[in-house]
């Protein structure tokens, strides 16, 4: 379908560009749901039996996809975490905070 269009300037430099980026966005799109996945384990197996929002592990997925967003209130979820464990709540709540930003920017 693409074929039968003619040219366009503007798009073909946009297919140059996304087609030479591809290698990098995968590369990238790889490490955050790997990374998303592990901590999505991991709060599910630390506080799943105490907070509700990590029950299951896709609750727990999406749960941690809300915090990357910031769709969470982060007061509310570190109350919680805090409460839960008081050494695991902080530590994995901040890596996860960290590392998603990090790999988010990267």
């Amino acid at each position: 379908l693409l074929r039968l269009m003619p040219p366009i300037p503007m798009l073909t430099r946009l297919y140059l560009v996304l087609n030479r980026a591809v290698d990098l966005i995968l590369s990238v799109l790889v490490v955050l749901v790997v990374s998303l996945v592990a901590y999505a384990v991991a709060f599910h197996m630390g506080f799943g039996q105490d907070i509700e929002d990590y029950r299951s592990f896709a609750s727990s997925f999406f749960s941690c996809l809300r915090m990357i967003r910031g769709g969470m209130r982060h007061n509310d979820i570190w109350d919680r975490l805090w409460e839960s464990n008081r050494l695991l709540g902080p530590l994995f709540f901040m890596s996860w905070a960290v590392l998603g930003m990090v790999v988010i920017t990267g």
